[in-house]
Order: structure tokens, then C-alpha cells, then sequence
């Protein structure tokens, strides 16, 4: 529907309690089930991108742990999980609409995409969010923020790990 229309105010309602579900479900570590319900939630939020960037970083967030717990499968399960962290990036801080909140929220996306591209073998890739992460933390927080240092050591244990392959 349109924004602000009914059918769209029942989706965005519908959304809230699936995100809720999606967090709860990923505290107790269903994470297939946490990834279905966040990325339906994800769909209820077509007119809220903030509310779908949540969303779509829990969709990640639960590849990426269920790449973690099934290492055997982790190179086919990681480029989900970095789907959904680039999706909940440019939610966050895409389309020239970067608040101090997105600038957090969207540091955390971009971080947990490095990490992804690094394990998928793309270190160059994740040398490149890594340092966007960096860049919009100095840009929209400042160079004190936690967020900005957070990315600072990303790319500083990033480096580190790409000298020790």
C-alpha cells in the first residue's frame, strides 16, 4: 500500500511483532526460524527503510550464526548473510539519509560484511567496507565515537589477519 495507508500501517504492525519474534528466536538459537521470520519482517517494512535495515542486519545476523555452527557449509551459508548485511546497510545509511542512529546501526552492517567477505576469501572487498564503515563513523559521529573506533580496530585486526594468510 501506500505510505501511511491502512494496509501499510497493518504490515508495519505485523513487521514490529516478527522483528520481536525474529530477536527472540535468535536468543535462544533457532537461527533458521530467526531468519525466516526477520526477513518477512524485513518485507513488512518496504515504507520504513530504519525499521527494515533492523530487520535485514537479524536476517544476517542469523546466516551468520548459522555459518558458524555448520562450518562445513559456512562458504555456501556467508553470502546470504552478506546479502542481507549490504541490504541493511544501505538501509541505514543509503540515499543520502545518514542520522547519527543509521551512522551506529549501519557501521555494525558494514562490519559484520567485512567479516563476511573476509571469510569468503574477498579481503580486498572487506579492506573496502571496513573503510567506509571508518569513514562514515569520522563523517556523521566523529573520530571519538565508539562506533568509529569499533571500525578503526576492525580494520586494524582486518590487516592484521590478511599479514598472517
Amino acid at each position: 500500500g501506500e505510505p501511511g495507508s491502512e494496509a501499510t500501517r497493518g504490515a508495519n504492525a505485523l513487521g514490529h511483532i516478527l522483528l520481536t519474534l525474529g530477536n527472540q528466536l535468535l536468543q535462544i538459537k533457532d537461527n533458521a526460524t530467526a531468519q525466516r521470520v526477520c526477513k518477512t519482517s524485513a518485507g513488512m517494512f518496504m515504507h520504513d527503510p530504519e525499521m527494515q535495515g533492523v530487520a535485514l542486519h537479524l536476517v544476517g545476523v542469523s546466516h551468520f550464526h548459522m555459518a558458524s555452527d555448520n562450518k562445513p557449509k559456512a562458504k555456501e551459508i556467508l553470502p546470504n548473510a552478506a546479502q542481507a548485511f549490504a541490504l541493511a546497510a544501505e538501509c541505514r545509511v543509503g540515499g543520502g539519509r545518514c542520522t547519527k542512529k543509521g551512522a551506529s546501526e549501519g557501521i555494525s552492517s558494514l562490519l559484520f560484511l567485512g567479516r563476511c567477505l573476509f571469510e569468503l576469501d574477498s579481503p580486498e572487498d572487506a579492506e573496502r567496507v571496513t573503510a567506509q564503515a571508518i569513514s562514515i563513523g569520522r563523517q556523521v559521529l566523529g573520530d571519538q565515537a565508539k562506533e568509529t573506533n569499533e571500525a578503526i580496530r576492525a580494520m586494524m585486526e582486518l590487516k592484521r589477519q590478511m599479514s598472517a594468510r
